[in-house]
């Protein structure tokens, strides 16, 4: 895989490179200003799906909790509690959208999802039910399609990771791409950051899968028939790593409410690598992979890449180094912004 585009001699390629590069000297935009916002503070909030009436549904991993907000009448209801029983989850994880108003919820603690139509739950899916026995990873995504995505682990680190499409349904799963295999003796999760080996996936809801690629770095599509179409190698500036870019690195995660970590806890590499590992690779309402890059002492704000479905770079958007975009909706961007003491505030803006 690696080098594979940069030893492309094929003309549309060479011209898709000079296109994506010039991007480069394009100044990011923003957004636009906010349409409505939640003035009750969330604590580590980990996902929002929009409803078909407008409300959203978020995980609150600081308070264990699902809940549903109505950003016009400011009002915050919790679905269900922390527990065991029937309606009760052991930790409110990532909730995601799987068609109209229905939702999913992995519970991986308790082994189980969390089926949700609306602002109600629905139905539990036991450690049994085949979907939930089939998945290895707790890091899901659904369609509506009926399916949803996941990676197959492997034993052995000189393999790579499949990722596979299963059914939710039946739980019969099928390989449909490779991610790069870890590199031995390394740590994984937040400390992998800074890995330029790593890389994020993500399931649009029209059944699109989603590759952010990091050697060279170019986003992949795979289309609901199985056809894969492998983006162009995307530019970005080699800042070297020194003492000055580590410490922006972890100041951005402190912003971001994550925990600290010392130096000896990241896998540094020599340069800083374009994408932010650890964040989730979104995809907006008109179908565009939004990829959050990583801050650098130059550009400490929150910088995203907007990648179409041909894999090339249309624009950059530059948010302030507290604020972090977080799902979409039907026209809608959300974002939240982290206060001082790490408390985070929901705002709705236009999108595009």
């Amino acid at each position: 895989m690696k080098g594979h585009l940069l030893r492309s001699a094929c003309a549309c390629a060479t011209v898709a490179l000079i296109v994506t590069g010039s991007m480069r000297a394009q100044q990011p935009g923003n957004l636009k200003p906010a349409s409505a916002s939640l003035k009750v503070p969330l604590d580590y909030m980990t996902s929002i799906r929009e409803l078909g009436d407008g409300r959203v549904l978020m995980s609150e991993l600081g308070e264990h909790r699902l809940i549903v907000a109505d950003l016009k009448s400011g009002s915050v209801v919790t679905i269900g509690r922390v527990g065991n029983g029937p309606q009760e989850y052991q930790n409110a994880f990532p909730v995601r959208a799987a068609g109209k108003d229905t939702s999913f919820m992995v519970d991986p603690f308790g082994r189980r999802w969390l089926l949700l139509v609306g602002d109600r739950i629905v139905a539990t899916l036991p450690p049994a039910h085949p979907a939930v026995k089939a998945l290895a990873s707790i890091f899901v995504r659904f369609d509506s399609l009926g399916e949803f995505l996941s990676v197959a682990q492997h034993k052995t680190a000189v393999d790579s990771e499949s990722l596979v499409l299963g059914s939710t349904r039946t739980g019969i799963q099928r390989v449909v791409g490779h991610l790069p295999p870890p590199i031995p003796g390394a740590p994984a999760g937040p400390q992998a950051a800074f890995s330029p080996q790593y890389e994020i996936y993500t399931l649009s809801s029209d059944g699109w899968v989603v590759v952010v690629r990091a050697n060279p770095y170019r986003v992949d599509w795979r289309d609901p028939s199985g056809h894969w179409l492998k983006g162009p190698a995307l530019s970005y500036p080699a800042v070297k790593v020194n003492a000055q870019e580590k410490a922006v690195f972890k100041q951005k995660r402190a912003a971001e409410g994550r925990r600290e970590l010392s130096d000896s806890m990241i896998l540094w590499s020599s340069t800083v690598p374009p994408v932010m590992v650890t964040s989730d690779v979104l995809v907006s309402g008109d179908g565009r992979a939004i990829v959050q890059r990583i801050s650098t002492a130059a550009h400490p704000g929150t910088l995203y890449d907007v990648i179409n479905r041909r894999g090339l770079r249309e624009r950059q958007l530059e948010l302030a180094p507290n604020e972090l975009i977080v799902g979409f909706g039907k026209g809608s961007v959300y974002v939240i912004t982290i206060d001082q003491d790490g408390l985070q505030y929901l705002s709705r803006h236009p999108w595009p």
